[in-house]
């Protein structure tokens, strides 16, 4: 978590110097949603910090908790996502939309492995129900592939929102 947010942090101030020295703005947009969404992601990791969300200690989470931490995984792929589509910004519609949104999901994905890891083959439970009960075999329940793939979505949405192109007046 602290490498990609020291990575998307750094990547925003490196990207506003050159874009100053060098006058193209073209990046501008993309720049800002992902300081945008690294300076929210930071404030939720000082949250999680000081108040760990709100966990009792079981598996079993409090709502509050549930939705603070679901909007942590999600926020954590949709900077990572911003990230890379700064980097594919302009380019056809597959790399500058679909692989942001693929890297957000994954990047969720693998938050989740980690939480599993850490709980030795479990993962916080946002209550119980046909939502949130376990997939046969898999760790993973409905409402966390709804938090993987609400990930990926936001940015599919931000991505084609920052790269609509406005023709260039001649």
């Amino acid at each position: 978590i602290a490498v990609a947010l020291i990575v998307s942090l750094l990547n925003c101030f490196y990207g506003f110097s050159k874009m100053i020295r060098s006058g193209d703005d073209t990046r501008k947009k993309a720049l800002t949603i992902q300081t945008m969404t690294s300076i929210a992601f930071l404030g939720m990791c000082i949250w999680a910090c000081f108040t760990a969300f709100y966990r009792t200690g079981e598996v079993t989470v409090p709502a509050v908790s549930a939705i603070l931490m679901a909007v942590f995984f999600v926020l954590l792929g949709i900077m990572m996502g911003i990230f890379v589509g700064s980097y594919t910004l302009g380019k056809s519609r597959k790399p500058a939309i679909a692989l942001p949104a693929i890297i957000a999901s994954l990047i969720t994905l693998f938050m989740y492995i980690g939480e599993m890891i850490l709980l030795s083959g479990h993962l916080y439970r946002f209550g119980s129900g046909i939502l949130f009960d376990r997939l046969g075999i898999l760790v993973l329940a409905p409402i966390d592939l709804l938090v993987i793939l609400a990930s990926g979505g936001i940015t599919v949405l931000i991505c084609a929102a920052i790269n609509r192109q406005k023709p260039v007046a001649k």
